[in-house]
């Protein structure tokens, strides 16, 4: 699953010198970079390995542009801070192939039979959910966790 260049800008803003249909598929360094990676520039000392890059784009700094518009035929991200775009960058990736559970609930969860469970919640392993809880609209409660209503647990008054 890749991303447009286009699609990208838009999301985290930036200036796009080149064509925004291209699409990127994953993030890499420059030295490892191929035709469908998008890479950054961090430093300028750097600048040769980028002109070198077989990434696709580059996120770099307007400085850095300047410097290398001429020896890299990639497309190219300016942005004030391109350490920052490309983790946010990488953020992005992260997420499109992150795996989503399905929802339901875990065998060894123990599930009061009073709690209210969303249909798209997500109950997991060794779970406990206790009487009157409610889990909504897409919740996901994680291995081992505990679940209950305020006025539960840690509610009592010091010097009760």
């Amino acid at each position: 699953m890749g991303t447009r260049l286009g699609e990208l800008v838009e999301r985290l803003g930036g200036q796009l010198k080149g064509d925004p249909n291209i699409e990127v598929s994953g993030i890499a360094p420059l030295t490892e970079a191929q035709a469908s990676h998008i890479t950054f520039l961090s430093s300028s000392k750097l600048r040769a390995q980028a002109g070198q890059t077989k990434a696709a784009a580059i996120i770099l700094s307007a400085a850095d542009d300047l410097a290398l518009h001429a020896s890299f035929s990639g497309a190219r991200i300016v942005s004030n801070n391109p350490y920052a775009y490309f983790a946010h960058t990488a953020q992005l990736f992260a997420a499109q192939t992150r795996a989503v559970p399905l929802p339901g609930v875990h065998p060894s969860a123990s599930v009061d039979p009073s709690a209210q469970l969303a249909a798209s919640a997500v109950v997991g392993p060794n779970v406990t959910i206790e009487a009157d809880a409610i889990i909504g609209a897409d919740c996901i409660i994680g291995s081992g966790c505990l679940s209950s209503i305020a006025g539960g647990y840690g509610s009592q008054k010091l010097g009760s």
